[in-house]
């Protein structure tokens, strides 16, 4: 196994950077190896890393210069140890008509997620990458931070990429949907409206007669604009 395969590895499935020191995965990558192989510290798995994310940066830049129009989904949220991150993924068209989309970014945030902070990471990605000009719409869910991001970025970018504009923002239908179907569980009163709200803990389907005697009732009238 050569350092970079080990990199590869963990970058992959991340797990701690130390695991390189620990005593059984040493014994693992030695068993499998069947020889006395040298591990290398985390200190160089790191400088290992970030040498590679690097290279496979430029390629991806490269690669992306011969395409003439692009597209970006980005979304924001916090790890379970309130680190609070957004991620980018780009996607386009290649000269065979395949669909392709690759990882731009993953930006921890700091503060407040606000239109503003979101503009000004998404304006430094699209200038790494060289997509300023290239960007023809963004897809998101329908947070309002979202709306005001785009219209930032319709200003800011007007310079260099006239065609884009803030109408160029597609919702995530999924998330839509999500919202849609969230919405008419509570107006049914079959969620709560706290924390656990994902969970039905009201209406017990498990007999026919349960099922029967809800589809007795009038549905209550739900609006998708009131929704979305």
């Amino acid at each position: 196994m050569t350092k970079e395969e080990l990199v590869r590895f963990i970058c992959q499935s991340a797990p701690p950077w130390n695991i390189v020191c620990k005593k059984y995965f040493i014994r693992l990558l030695r068993f499998i190896a069947q020889e006395e192989i040298s591990i290398p510290s985390t200190k160089a798995v790191k400088e290992k890393a970030f040498k590679l994310y690097v290279e496979l940066k430029s390629c991806i830049r490269d690669r992306l210069q011969s395409v003439d129009r692009v597209s970006i989904t980005l979304d924001c949220w916090t790890s379970a140890n309130r680190i609070s991150f957004i991620g980018l993924t780009v996607h386009w068209i290649d000269t065979d008509w395949k669909l392709c989309e690759c990882v731009l970014a993953i930006r921890q945030l700091e503060g407040s997620h606000t239109g503003e902070c979101l503009s000004e990471i998404v304006l430094e990605v699209l200038a790494e990458f060289k997509l300023s000009e290239k960007l023809c719409a963004i897809t998101t869910d329908n947070a309002s931070n979202n709306t005001t991001m785009m219209a930032i970025l319709e200003r800011e970018l007007r310079p260099v990429n006239a065609r884009f504009t803030a109408k160029r923002h597609v919702l995530c239908i999924a998330h839509v949907i999500n919202l849609v179907m969230q919405a008419g569980l509570k107006a049914l009163n079959v969620i709560d409206d706290g924390p656990q709200s994902s969970f039905i803990n009201e209406v017990d389907l498990t007999s026919l007669e349960d099922v029967m005697d809800i589809e007795e009732h009038e549905p209550p009238a739900i609006s998708l604009g009131d929704v979305v």
